[in-house]
């Protein structure tokens, strides 16, 4: 009965923690999001996790951004990046505000939100002129 009762305790064992070793950083707990294409939101009790929202724009437009960033633990961090990971303007944590950039090249941009086991909320809105 006792080998019968170790290999139970074994097996589930693997099952609970190969997943999560196998399953990087990203962890989500009490999250609810939404993501379109010119809006990402997301309030969380616990995130760790990047993630990316792509943005094209061409050389001369404007991005406008409204956000609002709030943070009760852990850390985020958020950025506009160019394709080759070049931070165009970033948004600090417990802020909101609008911030407003000019392309100067035409291309992709990505919206990168790195959360490290954060805890609150975000909201991106954008517009392109």
């Amino acid at each position: 009965m006792n080998k019968r009762l170790f290999r139970f305790n074994l097996v589930l064992l693997l099952v609970v923690t190969v997943p999560l070793i196998f399953s990087g950083c990203n962890l989500r707990i009490g999250y609810l999001g939404n993501s379109t294409l010119k809006k990402t939101n997301a309030s969380f009790f616990l995130l760790s996790e990047t993630s990316k929202k792509p943005i094209k724009a061409k050389q001369g437009e404007k991005i406008t951004f409204e956000y609002d960033i709030e943070v009760k633990k852990g850390s985020l961090t958020a950025a506009l990046e160019d394709l080759d990971g070049e931070e165009i303007i970033s948004f600090e944590p417990n802020t909101s505000g609008t911030k407003e950039v000019e392309v100067e090249k035409d291309g992709a941009y990505q919206l990168v939100i790195k959360a490290d086991k954060a805890r609150g909320s975000y909201k991106f809105e954008w517009d392109i002129e």
